[in-house]
């Protein structure tokens, strides 16, 4: 081949591997260039994307307005006003009241001395005196002259106290002493031998010839003679005796406890809402120290009643 021919064919070549440089430099700059634009976009949507698929599956409530304030209906403006104010009013009264309580209780003393409470439902069960007072009102009665003591027995006693409360708030529902948490039952059975008619007529005159306040729980025939004769019978019965207790510690009631829900957690926007109301909390919680000092004799009244009652609805028969 003609040298010219190849230098022309050299140079040919020459011009079609530049021109493949060059499509392949343009190619890889597209390339570099598209990966970038695809890093950018990547990097700039994934993170919303992200956001919805994973924190937010309910786009729309992104937009959602805020809950309502709740709001006091009438009715419960008006029960709410009614339980402040009767909280507000127990708390003036016991602080007014205080000197009549005092009095109230010197006045139950007295009473608790005159009908000789403690001696007939003392605080210790004295078995040997109660023994002592059933034999004498045998012997010590002429017209029980056929009745014969024989044996008096101790029955089991039950000492469980049913669980009295620490303390009770005086707002809430009323609280009552129950006779198992005021008294103790001391059971007892006396064996005696005589005629039918003056052992009935000797269980009627326990109210007025025994110092002791009884109970018949039971009479027993023994034997089966001749009713004339004298016979043996067993009584069942049962004496009391007060407990060492003191009544449960009287405490106010807190008027946040008296609030929704909702105003408890935030008392803030709920006096902003309702500042009559709130200014009845303010009054009671700052009128609530100088109440605690009286509770105490109040529970002491409380204490005598229940313990005067016990005793009247057991001493006379006419109360039961």
């Amino acid at each position: 081949m003609p040298l010219r021919y190849e230098l022309a064919l050299t140079l040919h070549y020459l011009r079609a591997m530049k021109e493949i440089q060059n499509f392949i430099s343009l190619h890889s700059l597209f390339r570099s260039t598209f990966n970038l634009l695809l890093i950018y976009f990547t990097a700039s949507f994934t993170p919303f994307g992200a956001f919805e698929l994973h924190t937010n599956p309910n786009p729309s409530s992104a937009w959602a307005s805020p809950p309502p304030t709740p709001v006091l209906t009438e009715s419960e403006r008006s029960s709410l006003r009614y339980h402040l104010q009767n909280l507000l009013n127990e708390e003036e009264l016991i602080i007014r009241n205080h000197n009549a309580d005092l009095s109230d209780i010197r006045k139950q003393e007295r009473d608790f001395a005159a009908l000789k409470v403690f001696e007939r439902i003392p605080f210790e069960r004295d078995v040997i005196g109660l023994t002592q007072s059933l034999k004498e009102s045998i012997s010590g009665n002429s017209s029980n002259r056929s009745l014969k003591w024989i044996q008096f027995k101790p029955l089991g006693i039950h000492t469980h106290l049913t669980h009295l409360p620490r303390e009770v708030v005086t707002n809430e529902t009323p609280f009552r002493l129950t006779s198992n948490q005021l008294t103790e039952s001391i059971p007892f059975q006396v064996t005696l031998e005589g005629k039918d008619f003056d052992l009935k007529q000797w269980i009627k005159s326990w109210p007025s010839a025994l110092m002791r306040v009884i109970e018949l729980e039971k009479l027993e025939k023994i034997n089966s003679s001749h009713s004339s004769l004298p016979q043996t019978w067993t009584i069942k019965a049962h004496a009391f005796r007060f407990r060492k207790i003191e009544f449960p510690h009287l405490v106010p009631g807190n008027p946040l406890k008296l609030l929704p829900h909702w105003a408890q957690k935030n008392p803030q926007i709920f006096s902003e809402m309702e500042p009559t109301l709130w200014n009845l909390v303010q009054e009671i919680n700052t009128l609530a120290p100088k109440t605690l000092p009286h509770y105490p004799d109040r529970g002491r009244l409380l204490l005598n009643n229940h313990r005067m009652n016990f005793f009247l609805s057991k001493a006379d028969p006419k109360m039961n």
